[in-house]
């Protein structure tokens, strides 16, 4: 079993799918959230800042190591990392709490593989049943975030498109280019023709959120998902 709190917690609710994508737990013996593997902090705040209850409230998504399988952590009062950071199996990242679309203080743990929702209960070893349990862990804490350059790009910041770029759907090539008309209205200024999703150099982009594949970066705008980097070659600035 690999659960994200060391000591007692429980199942309030089990995985169901697409009708509850993860696992509610909540801890007993400590109200800290650990990270249950190795890998890249790539979101670590509000899912909507302006709606403390909406979704996950505060979160972390981290990726795991050599793999496209994102770990999600909702609901915490505190974040401990940010995006960028590199963590360890056991290390702290947060502290169990009631933000978002919550009823009560739990931690909403999940696992998805390109947007889509995986069985956590069978990957984490942790009962898909309501109940108390332990993983048995009382081992040594990792130490914190591993340092790490500067990232060349940040969650927050506008750049400035330097080459036509794609809106896809998805963070990768294996998404299809959106329409035009799937753009937000601002996009749509910036785009090209009127079908195919594709931005004009010199058009304002707002980073949401960060993913490094392979050789390329991609990173969220309102409109979609855009290639940011691909080897030594940056299409943003």
């Amino acid at each position: 079993m690999n659960a994200p709190y060391m000591g007692k917690f429980s199942v309030s609710q089990t995985y169901q799918g697409a009708k509850h994508d993860g696992l509610d737990l909540v801890g007993i013996d400590s109200k800290e959230i650990h990270s249950t593997v190795n890998g890249k902090v790539v979101f670590a705040g509000w899912e909507n800042e302006k709606d403390p209850k909406q979704g996950f409230g505060k979160y972390v998504k981290i990726m795991k190591d050599g793999t496209d399988e994102g770990y999600y952590f909702g609901h915490l009062s505190e974040i401990k990392v940010g995006v960028g950071d590199h963590v360890k199996m056991t290390q702290v990242i947060g502290i169990q709490g009631s933000t978002g679309k919550s009823t009560g203080p739990h931690c909403h743990y999940c696992v998805r593989v390109n947007g889509k929702y995986q069985d956590v209960s069978k990957i984490s070893g942790i009962p898909n049943k309501p109940g108390v349990y332990d993983d048995g862990y009382r081992g040594p804490v990792a130490s914190g975030p591993t340092p790490e350059p500067k990232p060349e790009f940040t969650v927050g910041k506008v750049y400035e498109t330097k080459v036509d770029l794609n809106v896809r759907t998805g963070p990768g090539t294996e998404y299809p280019v959106k329409k035009r008309t799937e753009l937000t209205s601002d996009g749509q200024k910036h785009a090209y023709t009127q079908e195919a999703a594709v931005l004009k150099p010199g058009t304002e982009v707002r980073c949401i959120e960060l993913v490094e594949k392979g050789d390329r970066i991609w990173i969220r705008i309102p409109s979609g998902w855009i290639c940011s980097r691909e080897k030594d070659t940056k299409y943003i600035a």
